[in-house]
């Protein structure tokens, strides 16, 4: 019964490690867009366009020398390219996805455990029973409720635990 403990203990560390890297994956997509929309906005003050995009002064109005002015910012390498966010976000992304893989995986163990005790409960229980209660029952169904029974059991574990607990932690 330790092992089962440990387990839901384990299971749930990996579930808020997934949960922290969930809420941090949007902060750092607007840390990028942050970064690439100043930028931007740096080089078209730099360059005479105010936040409205008309231009001021003498500026480049026509369409194709606004063109050709991004593709030299571009070759002469002045544009901040967030680097280190985009590289933070893929990080998250893949440990967001790999926390919740391996915590899936180590409550297979917990939710075999409680299925495994419902349903020897329930047999040990069926075989107590006296023999004209076999006789005058459908001995298939009752095992077709019990096998709905540990799927149930299953479900709500993992539901409850997984998605209603996280989504209460996340509010």
């Amino acid at each position: 019964e330790w092992a089962v403990r440990i387990s839901v203990i384990v299971a749930l560390t990996l579930m808020l490690l997934a949960k922290i890297c969930t809420v941090a994956i949007p902060i750092t997509y607007k840390n990028a867009v942050d970064i690439l929309t100043e930028d931007d906005n740096l080089n078209q003050l730099d360059n005479g366009i105010d936040d409205l995009g008309t231009p001021t002064n003498e500026t480049v109005t026509q369409y194709g020398e606004q063109n050709e002015y991004y593709e030299t910012l571009v070759e002469t390498g002045k544009i901040v390219f967030p680097l280190y966010w985009i590289l933070a976000y893929g990080v998250l992304k893949f440990f967001s996805k790999t926390f919740a893989d391996l915590r899936d995986t180590v409550f297979v163990r917990v939710t075999q455990h409680a299925l495994r005790s419902a349903a020897l409960e329930t047999f040990r229980h069926l075989h107590q029973l006296s023999l004209r209660f076999h006789l005058h029952r459908q001995t298939g169904g009752v095992l077709r409720a019990i096998e709905r029974g540990t799927q149930g059991i299953s479900f709500l574990l993992t539901f409850v635990l997984f998605n209603i607990g996280p989504t209460l932690l996340e509010i």
